[in-house]
């Protein structure tokens, strides 16, 4: 699922523990958009959305 949403395996993170605390990051944003239940879009859609979107983005933080 991180591949598809987040295109993982292109990922250049490689240096120290770069590569385990961004995949720490991107599972807790992959759980906040599955939480989402606003509207019916894919995962990729949601973080789209929430990047053009401030109120969006805002409703999914919880602010």
């Amino acid at each position: 699922m991180l591949d598809v949403t987040f295109n993982e395996d292109a990922s250049r993170k490689r240096k120290d523990n770069e590569a385990e605390n961004f995949n720490m990051l991107l599972k807790s944003t992959i759980a906040l958009l599955a939480n989402d239940k606003t509207p019916k879009f894919s995962k990729k859609r949601k973080r789209l959305q929430a990047a053009l979107d401030l109120e969006y983005r805002e409703n999914l933080l919880g602010f």
